[in-house]
């Protein structure tokens, strides 16, 4: 019996592993044919390898029009990662980077959305790309009334200067962190006035600091955090490609670095991402744990103000979910 039980395991495993190998080839596969369509300057079957919820069919027209062949494009991928219905992939062509999203519609893999860079993209951010699914402690209906708050440098200042309040706790998916203003926040997306919109102006109490994220655990890493929020410039186009009017708008984000590089950038902007959310007085933020290095639960975390000892609040011990 013990034997059977191995056995069926171990074949449960293989079969798990080659669906997945298959889901990986037919990214892949969409990926080759966006090469093929640049090389060949075929718009129309670039433009197909998009999702309908993308909004490159809203200018194929233009899209079209600036297509031409390019026989010496040439793309590489470094990492592909699928869940479900998703997947994302990390690639290359020439000296620019680039990260891809993935939806599956009726069987098929469309391009959801692309980003480029100039700079080689960190193969921990597939796992921001494509989020895990919901943990125990979102699943629970996200209990913060139960996670305890981090403790104020009333040594350095004053309670009127300790204007904001912060949380976080952890469990297999994700690091949760709340950050609590004394107002409620403006909602995402809201519009600013003017064509240069000053923060101050917005009334977003911005003078939380800059974090920084530790896992001593293992080979020790720091990470720096930035919740901030920014002005986004949503433009419309003619059909030459110009634009012809601009709308700005208030926008929240959240960046995570590696010592001196982006590990990856999310916000509420144009193409929303599920790891930042505002509202009333609350803005939360995910950060999945693979994208901190972390395979597996418990571990230390560990949260700092980035000014040190003379920052805004103590170290905070970041508890698992549950204990």
């Amino acid at each position: 019996m013990r034997s059977f039980c191995f056995a069926a395991a171990y074949l449960a495993f293989n079969l798990t592993l080659a669906q997945a190998q298959r889901a990986e080839d037919s990214v892949l596969a969409v990926y080759r044919q966006m090469e093929r369509a640049e090389q060949t300057g075929d718009a129309a079957t670039w433009i197909a390898l998009w999702s309908s919820k993308s909004d490159v069919h809203e200018h194929a027209d233009v899209l079209k029009s600036m297509v031409r062949a390019r026989p010496s494009v040439r793309y590489q991928a470094s990492k592909v990662f699928v869940q479900g219905d998703a997947a994302g992939l990390i690639g290359q062509t020439a000296d620019q980077y680039l990260s891809m999203h993935f939806v599956r519609e009726s069987g098929d893999w469309k391009i959801l959305d692309q980003s480029w860079s100039n700079v080689a993209i960190d193969p921990a951010s597939i796992y921001a790309l494509v989020p895990p699914r919901e943990g125990p402690f979102s699943l629970a209906g996200s209990p913060w009334q139960n996670v305890p708050r981090a403790i104020g440098n009333a040594q350095y200042y004053a309670a009127e200067k300790l204007r904001w309040k912060l949380q976080a706790t952890y469990d297999p998916a994700y690091l949760y962190i709340r950050i609590e203003a004394t107002g409620a926040l403006p909602a995402p997306n809201t519009g600013l006035q003017g064509a240069f919109p000053d923060f101050v102006k917005s009334g977003v109490p911005r003078d939380w600091p800059i974090m920084k994220i530790r896992v001593p655990g293992g080979t020790p890493r720091e990470y720096s955090l930035d919740a901030a929020d920014q002005v986004m410039d949503n433009a419309t186009f003619d059909q030459q490609g110009k634009a012809n009017s601009h709308r700005s708008s208030l926008v929240y984000s959240l960046t995570l670095w590696k010592g001196d590089h982006v590990v990856f950038a999310a916000s509420t902007g144009a193409t929303a991402s599920p790891l930042v959310s505002v509202s009333d007085h609350f803005f939360d933020l995910r950060i999945p744990l693979k994208t901190l290095g972390i395979e597996a639960t418990p571990q230390a975390i560990e949260i700092r103000d980035a000014n040190g000892p003379i920052g805004m609040f103590a170290p905070y011990a970041v508890k698992l979910f549950g204990r």
